[in-house]
């Protein structure tokens, strides 16, 4: 229960003074109820329930803590709380952009100020809804086919100020307009930042659903097909499937459990008895998946017998876009109206195992990635055979467990734990880092193209330089934080940070910085690749002179980043790995129930 005057004033622990709700962790959320004189129990309550900010939001949140336990009056004061602290943080960060505009030299931008002066004038703007969906109808179209509200949703998804898209959308201008006539309407800075992000949006092909669960598909029931630099695979038998109708009844409320997760994959009766039964017991999920006599033949040691070891890598990943679609469908009010543009997830590399939780609720052995690997980070190595058997072994019990007692969630089940789940089944002596961008991914269930900072000189400095374009200071004006939209934007961040404080990326805690960055180029020169304007927007950049900061000799990306080498990466001895038969697995109460099952 609350205190005795059960009214306690609005104030705020100083460390969540400028931190926003859903960037809190376990600690933020207890120390703000404790800060607000909740009773112990309830504490306690929210402490064992693992809460964390981004269950505090959203229109569902006082149904959510009187599920964990709290009172309804406990409940209602909570929320209460909670929206009157939002409500202060939004006033203080509306108080602190004004002021930060007003530091800047105003004809680095628009005539009118950020803050419209009228707020009726911008109130369609405001309702103007941008969503995933409809940013991705127009930006599959060519930009000269936009029409003058396209335009304005365009920019509104791209944070332009709210008078400029006023100003522009009011001059009837659409995707045709030319630089001149736009420089005419607002600032020339401004008119360039708008024109050259028209310019570089370019359609691109997105993957179809179908293609998708095909590949899903296809790597769950084993057709791999050959591949002339891995080789192919050696025929391996799958496991004999066991009668379904002899099992005890936890195994029987498994498979009940994966065949649900697999309707959408369209399998036949026979295919769905044998995924189903390899995706749920980490024996099969073994023999199937993390078996070493399925790798390809090159990567099979015909050397001299050495101690094995596999490194284990993390992978930063793009969504891909059914995979998105899919999500702001199960969680419209986490993503839509939040989500317009890339969402990116985490993956895992054990030795030559590329392993992913999906948004389907399967854990699951890829030949490939579902989409596009952007940085990998190593985490630490596996050594001895013994060690290395353990650890594969733990593994198939996690994606087993998780196969048949979870659903994806964006909070508490998503990639980010998956990951951190493997890890720890292992018990290797490493773990994930500590790292802003990995903890909106735990927090959020993922991450945009989105650098964070600490180092308020930093900001500071880049805020005052005269040589930072009109782009890079608008995204200054959000805090310590750049969301990059475009390869240029990225890359004169990173090459200004390295002018003000040429040591910065050198530190040993910012070497993850570097690699996270690395792979938001990779993203881009993807998407630039698979462009049908490719070729020519690579041929605009050498003309022009670009050099990235992030790639040394301007060299190029690896095509591939998701496959660990041979020798390198790791070297994986055989072992036995059995087919067993069904009741080999059971153990005490269960041969019992097995044993009357049978004689029914």
């Amino acid at each position: 229960m609350l205190s005795p005057n059960n009214t306690p004033a609005l104030s705020t622990p100083p460390l969540l003074n400028k931190k926003p709700i859903k960037d809190w962790n376990t600690d933020d959320v207890i120390e703000f109820f404790k800060h607000h004189q909740f009773s112990e129990p309830l504490i306690e309550c929210l402490k064992s329930h693992s809460c964390i900010g981004n269950q505090l939001i959203g229109d569902c949140v006082l149904n959510d803590l009187m599920n964990i336990g709290l009172d309804s009056n406990d409940a209602k004061k909570a929320c209460e709380l909670l929206q009157e602290f939002e409500k202060s943080l939004n006033t203080s960060f509306a108080l602190d952009q004004a002021a930060s505009c007003q530091a800047v030299d105003a004809s680095s931008f628009n005539d009118t100020s950020f803050l419209p002066d009228d707020p009726e004038k911008f109130a369609w703007l405001q309702n103007l809804v941008v969503d995933y969906e409809s940013y991705e109808k127009i930006t599959s179209l060519s930009y000269t086919e936009w029409s003058h509200e396209d335009l304005a949703l365009f920019l509104k998804a791209n944070n332009f100020p709210l008078d400029i898209i006023y100003n522009i959308y009011n001059s009837g201008c659409d995707g045709t307009v030319e630089l001149e006539l736009l420089q005419d309407i607002v600032n020339s800075d401004i008119a360039k930042s708008v024109y050259h992000r028209m310019t570089q949006t370019v359609p691109s092909p997105v993957m179809s659903s179908d293609i998708e669960l095909t590949s899903i598909k296809n790597d769950l029931i084993g057709i791999f097909g050959k591949d002339s630099k891995q080789g192919s695979r050696p025929k391996v038998d799958d496991s004999k499937l066991w009668k379904e109708e002899e099992m005890i009844s936890k195994h029987s409320e498994r498979i009940r459990f994966i065949k649900q997760k697999l309707t959408c994959l369209k399998l036949n009766e026979e295919e769905l008895k044998q995924v189903s039964q390899n995706l749920v017991f980490p024996q099969r999920f073994l023999h199937k998946f993390l078996n070493p006599k399925r790798l390809p033949l090159s990567q099979q040691s015909t050397q001299p017998p050495s101690e094995p070891f596999m490194k284990v890598k993390l992978v930063i990943m793009k969504q891909s876009h059914p995979s998105i679609i899919r999500q702001i469908q199960a969680f419209p009010d986490e993503l839509k109206n939040k989500v317009t543009k890339e969402m990116l997830q985490l993956a895992i590399m054990v030795g030559p195992w590329f392993l992913e939780w999906t948004d389907l609720s399967i854990a699951m052995v890829r030949t490939k990635p579902s989409c596009t690997p952007l940085a990998t980070i190593e985490l630490g190595t596996v050594q001895g055979l013994d060690n290395m058997k353990t650890a594969i072994r733990k593994v198939a019990t996690l994606c087993t467990y998780w196969n048949a007692s979870k659903n994806y969630n964006l909070h508490r089940y998503n990639t980010h734990s998956f990951c951190y789940c493997i890890l720890k089944e292992m018990r290797v002596p490493f773990a994930l880092p500590n790292h802003a961008f990995l903890s909106m991914m735990e927090n959020n269930g993922f991450c945009e193209l989105k650098y964070i900072w600490n180092d308020l000189s930093l900001t500071q400095q880049l805020r005052e330089s005269n040589e930072i374009s009109w782009d890079l200071k608008n995204e200054l004006f959000k805090g310590n934080s750049v969301t990059f939209h475009s390869r240029e934007l990225l890359w004169e961040f990173v090459a200004s940070i390295q002018k003000i404080q040429p040591n910065y990326f050198n530190d040993s805690e910012r070497k993850m910085d570097l690699q996270i960055l690395t792979g938001f180029d990779r993203l881009f020169w993807v998407s630039e690749s698979k462009s049908p304007m490719g070729e020519q927007l690579r041929e605009e950049r050498i003309r022009k002179e670009y050099h990235s900061p992030l790639l040394k000799n301007n060299q190029v990306h690896a095509k591939k980043i998701h496959r660990n080498v041979f020798n390198v990466d790791f070297r994986v001895e055989e072992f036995k790995v059995v087919d067993q038969p069904y009741e080999t697995i059971l153990v005490g109460d269960e041969i019992r129930e097995y044993q009357s099952l049978k004689r029914k």
